[in-house]
């Protein structure tokens, strides 16, 4: 092997290996930003009548589902790049019960 080809191989290594940490961040920004977006849902129910609430039950729990598309999203990204060990994301990335009508 020539040094070009060792050369041209360590640089697509290494792009490949920015691109896998650009989607690992890409995706854990959507998650805190779901998770952001859970929170704030929560506390406009706190502040409305019992019969307003079904709408923002129902937006809740359809948030409270892309989260965890996206935590599972997060965990298989995780894997391609090596990490097998997923109990933090539990931790980093609390995703509530859904809730009730």
């Amino acid at each position: 092997m020539g040094r070009n080809t060792v050369e041209a191989f360590t640089r697509t290594e290494q792009d490949l290996l920015r691109e896998k940490a650009a989607v690992l961040a890409r995706i854990g920004g959507r998650l805190a930003r779901l998770l952001r977006e859970l929170d704030e849902i929560r506390e406009q129910l706190e502040s409305v009548p019992r019969e307003g609430r079904p709408p923002l039950v129902a937006a809740f729990n359809e948030v409270r589902e892309e989260a965890e598309r996206y935590r599972w999203y997060l965990m298989v990204q995780r894997e391609a790049v090596g990490f097998r060990r997923h109990a933090s994301l539990n931790e980093e990335y609390p995703i509530p019960r859904p809730l009730r009508r």
